[in-house]
């Protein structure tokens, strides 16, 4: 390696050398705004040296290979703190939808509409036989309907929406698996092959940071460059192999709800995901307001029917109900039709006598009576109660949000400043290889002319 040929050889593996990280660094700026994109560095390694009389001689550089910057580490606590930030985004979202519907308080609200349908008996309880109060009675009954109708079926769509949005997550979960599975193949493939899967491990990478916001999936690299996905204890991706997760159907109060599955069977075993975030407002949040809805509703009917069938109506009859007591939900709550019919057999009297307003009265009353929960709260009382309730529930999904937005921001900076890339520090290598290209580049013009002078001897 001594000869002239030799140190022009040596010269020629220092100019490719460089050129390749020149190319790296390149393409390291070239996606300095990519999102997954990990920096690139080439790793340069000394020739093997030479025996020669004079001792061991270099024989110059070679390109050991071109490696991303990553940390494993880093990597699994931003997408435990990311599942854990979209899920009380999935929660936070939802309950501020149903808390904007409910408007309480508010003009539109059931608790203003419960006000209207007390003040409404008052003032027929000043005058009993007056037509116009009958009237006003009628209709603030059927706008309170119309409320209990409006807010049951928007919490009923919500749930249908809720379920839709989960169905949709599992399929693009699914999709995702199946990706991964393959990138699995391609990445063991180039592996195998002694080749660099650079752009394929962020690819990767990239799926496996949405899997873990959207279903908690966790990773497990194995030595052949393959991952394992893992939802709980279910395995749903091993190396090429993807096993999907379940969707199945299951009755639950008169609606089909979707149920998730793993591969096993079971049900699957969710961490804080996003997921999880819209399966627990769909089970738990919404179909308990329903519920309490349904509550207050089925004893607002009870107790004002109790009390009007008591009373007479203005033609002397008794036994008549305000409200339909058939099937009584907030959805399906609705004036009993003698009401519908004719106005007259609104009962305000408690005796069949001119001026009686004991009935009008004794329903008005049920605006501060204590009928709820073993007498413990009135009507307006128990759905104050469901409205704060709401609040509290939504006003702690905003928190999470905000205080999980701060531990995921401070992770992805953490990684970013070990993955992402830095222009001026690519600059900066630029040049240091730029200069050291052109140093092996005037190592060659200097070979050249020492042949020629040699040449020139021998000629």
């Amino acid at each position: 390696m001594s000869t002239l040929n030799g140190i022009l050889e040596l010269s020629k593996r220092a100019l490719m050398a460089h050129q390749v990280v020149a190319n790296v660094i390149g393409n390291n700026v070239a996606n300095v705004n990519t999102p997954g994109y990990s920096r690139q560095v080439a790793s340069l390694v000394p020739s093997p040296s030479v025996q020669t009389p004079w001792g061991p001689l270099g024989t110059g550089v070679d390109l050991d290979e071109v490696r991303r910057y990553r940390d494993a580490f880093l990597d699994v606590q931003y997408r435990q703190s990311a599942s854990k930030q979209a899920y009380w985004e999935a929660v936070s979202r939802s309950l501020s939808e149903v808390e904007a519907m409910f408007n309480d308080p508010g003009e539109s609200g059931l608790q203003a509409a419960l006000d209207g349908f007390w003040d409404a008996w008052s003032d027929l309880a000043n005058d009993p036989e007056n037509n116009t109060a009958r009237v006003v009675v009628r209709e603030k009954g059927e706008a309170l309907v119309a409320v209990f109708r409006r807010l049951a079926n928007y919490l009923l769509d919500h749930i249908e929406a809720v379920d839709s949005e989960a169905k949709k997550l599992v399929a693009d979960a699914n999709a995702a698996l199946q990706e991964v599975a393959d990138l699995n193949g391609k990445i063991q493939f180039v592996k195998a092959q002694g080749g660099s899967a650079n752009e394929l491990l962020d690819q990767r990478d990239r799926l496996l940071d949405q899997l873990a916001e959207w279903i908690g999936a966790r990773s497990i690299a194995s030595a052949d460059g393959t991952v394992r996905v893992l939802v709980g204890t279910e395995v749903l991706v091993e190396a090429t192999q993807f096993r999907p997760i379940q969707v199945v159907s299951t009755g639950v109060d008169q609606m089909a709800l979707a149920q998730f599955l793993g591969p096993s069977g079971a049900q699957l075993d969710l961490s804080e995901c996003k997921l999880s975030g819209l399966l627990q407002v769909r089970d738990e949040a919404l179909r308990s307001f329903l519920h309490d809805l349904d509550t207050l509703a089925a004893n607002l009917v009870r107790e004002v029917n109790l009390r009007h069938r008591q009373g007479y109506t203005l033609r002397g009859e008794r036994g008549i109900d305000f409200f339909d007591e058939k099937g009584v939900t907030a959805s399906q709550i609705k004036l009993d039709q003698n009401i519908l019919r004719d106005l007259a057999n609104i009962a305000a009297s408690a005796e069949d006598t001119l001026g009686d307003n004991s009935i009008a009265l004794s329903i008005a009353s049920l605006r501060s009576a204590k009928v709820m929960n073993a007498g413990a709260d009135s009507l307006l009382e128990y759905y104050s109660g469901l409205i704060g309730r709401m609040g509290s529930l939504s006003a702690q999904a905003k928190d999470g949000v905000e205080n999980q937005e701060v531990i995921t921001e401070t992770l992805d900076n953490q990684r970013l400043r070990v993955q992402g890339v830095s222009i001026d520090e690519e600059m900066a290598e630029i040049i240091k290889f730029q200069h050291a290209y052109a140093a092996a580049a005037q190592v060659t013009k200097v070979v050249d002319e020492m042949m020629r002078t040699v040449l020139a001897m021998v000629s």
